[in-house]
């Protein structure tokens, strides 16, 4: 709705950049106070929230997922509209399949991560 009130254009990227932002803006805060723990599980949560972003754009074509408020996913899905807006609703599925691999591949790497930092606290 907020980015609704810039541009009706632009309405249809607020869901998913709300979803990513508040994670990701976590993460930053975490990071700049150099609390380790704190941004691991902020990073997490918007991994998480990628594999959320994911599963919607991979229902683009298919329709099958059931919308907030029962509203008609024909008339108000976004990631249908985002990727008709740019020719690509036939790549729903690759979208989210790469975006499930970069969320993947996050979790594990902050995983290790994680636990490289717990190691070299211990033998410090």
């Amino acid at each position: 709705m907020i980015v609704g009130l810039l541009s009706d254009r632009l309405a249809v990227y607020g869901g998913t950049l709300g979803q990513m932002f508040f994670p990701l803006a976590a993460a930053w805060q975490f990071l700049r106070r150099r609390h380790t723990l704190g941004f691991a599980l902020a990073a997490g949560w918007a991994c998480e929230s990628l594999l959320n972003v994911a599963t919607y754009m991979a229902d683009a074509r298919a329709m099958r997922l059931p919308l907030i408020g029962g509203l008609d996913p024909a008339a108000h899905h976004d990631w249908r509209e985002i990727f008709a807006r740019w020719d690509m609703l036939h790549l729903d599925t690759a979208w989210a399949g790469l975006n499930r691999v970069i969320a993947w591949l996050g979790g594990v790497a902050l995983c290790f991560w994680l636990m490289r930092r717990w190691l070299a606290g211990r033998a410090g």
